[in-house]
């Protein structure tokens, strides 16, 4: 665990330390999360971009120094996104990002890494994240994957014969005694009380219990939970200790259970072997590996799922949602945000920047504005809302904003760019963080 004071830093701001001049210059990269977005700007400032965690960052001398950044709405607004995430089953899916687009990826987490002491309350965002891609992985596994063992009985069976008739035992038990309505079987049956499926019902229970006591309440997180427990309900519930992962061979039709497994001694190691609901009233610091949270994806999921729910007052409900999912295009291919037909068939390209109080500065407003006109030229994405080529559009871009009862001075809504028109209008639209 760290002892040592770390480098705690709001996202996107500058490092203020003189830690900051120890740190290897090496491999900095604005979207690497396992540095958690940290590189040198034009200035020769040592600042981080998008992503908030904690993580271990190496030194010059080869050491190694804590690393902490905080969103810049305050501990707790990932939350927020998160639970209005859950919200919505169609998000809960794409949350960790298309296979091989790693940008869109939201959570890392680096369990072999030496772990922080925290407060409970700093340990959440990761707890969470981490119970539900582990509730997602073994949903799936339930529904299609679960593996059982074979084994051998013996039974004094009543009125029919399975298996192998034990001679002597039937005898001793049976025949000297008058009873020939029964037979001495031995005899394989199937069982999925296995070493696997205990590990992972123990984790499951685990986190249904930190869930429960932490009040989380989102019905999706809730309905896997009770599917997966429904499907394990013959699996003994036990006490897992640390030695038994150790002979685990997870080969051959057992390679499903890898990645969950992997999951289940995380949270077994960082929760407790065994659900006890008192434990969380108890503790007051926990352990939590190093990890990572990519809020600009989490953000473009958290409009969303406010999209999905009409929750955005200037939209309102939608007829028809296209959120992304795949490129669209030939040979220039593009991907917006989002493309939607509101119910009063207005013809809209949204597009969601995580920066505060957008646009701050002119190089990310040319910069997003003209990404966003590229995209209402597409000949593809027009044909995708199915409208002409010279069919007015309407394009949003959302960016993050605090509740105006905060301290926030910048949260009213910027002026409509009119710079495209007749052609379409560009309307900067604030999206509130916090419920």
């Amino acid at each position: 665990m760290s002892a040592e004071e770390p480098i705690t830093i709001l996202e996107y701001d500058k490092i203020q330390t003189e830690k900051a001049k120890k740190i290897k210059k090496e491999h900095l990269n604005f979207e690497k999360p396992e540095i958690l977005g940290l590189y040198i700007d034009p200035d020769g400032e040592f600042r981080v971009s998008y992503f908030v965690g904690w993580i271990w960052l190496e030194t010059e001398e080869g050491g190694k120094i804590p690393m902490r950044v905080i969103p810049k709405g305050g501990i707790g607004v990932e939350l927020c996104m998160l639970e209005e995430c859950l919200s919505v089953p169609e998000i809960v899916e794409r949350m960790w990002g298309r296979k091989g687009v790693e940008k869109e990826q939201i959570f890392w987490i680096w369990p072999e890494q030496k772990p922080f002491e925290v407060e409970e309350i700093e340990a959440r965002p990761v707890l969470l994240f981490l119970v539900i891609r582990f509730l997602l992985l073994l949903k799936d596994l339930c529904a299609r994957h679960l593996r059982r063992k074979f084994p051998r009985i013996e039974d004094n069976l009543s009125g029919t014969l399975r298996g192998r008739v034990l001679v002597s035992k039937n005898s001793l038990y049976n025949t000297v005694r008058g009873r020939h309505d029964r037979v001495y079987c031995q005899f394989q049956t199937h069982s999925l009380d296995t070493l696997e499926n205990q590990i992972l019902k123990a984790a499951l229970e685990v986190s249904l219990s930190y869930l429960a006591n932490r009040g989380f309440e989102s019905k999706e997180l809730w309905q896997m939970g009770a599917f997966c427990r429904n499907v394990l309900s013959s699996v003994t519930l036990r006490r897992i200790f640390p030695y038994e992962f150790q002979n685990l061979r997870l080969t051959g039709n057992l390679k499903p259970y890898r990645e969950p497994i992997r999951l289940a001694r995380i949270i077994l190691h960082h929760l407790g072997g065994e659900p006890d609901p008192d434990r969380w009233s108890k503790k007051q610091k926990i352990l939590i590996p190093p990890y990572a949270i990519n809020m600009n994806a989490l953000f473009e999921r958290y409009c969303e799922a406010k999209l999905r729910k009409g929750k955005i007052k200037e939209i309102g409900m939608l007829e028809k949602l296209w959120s992304g999912e795949n490129d669209i295009g030939e040979n220039f291919k593009v991907r917006p945000d989002f493309l939607f037909i509101t119910s009063n068939k207005e013809y809209v390209i949204a597009d969601a920047k995580y920066k505060y109080d957008w646009p701050d500065k002119k190089e990310d407003y040319r910069e997003d504005v003209y990404q966003v006109a590229a995209y209402a030229s597409h000949k593809y994405v027009r044909k995708k809302l199915g409208i002409s080529e010279n069919q007015k559009l309407t394009i949003y871009i959302f960016y993050p904003t605090l509740p105006k009862n905060s301290n926030n001075p910048k949260n009213d809504q910027k002026k409509i760019i009119k710079d495209f028109e007749p052609f379409f209008t560009i309307h900067p639209l604030p999206v509130e963080l916090l419920k």
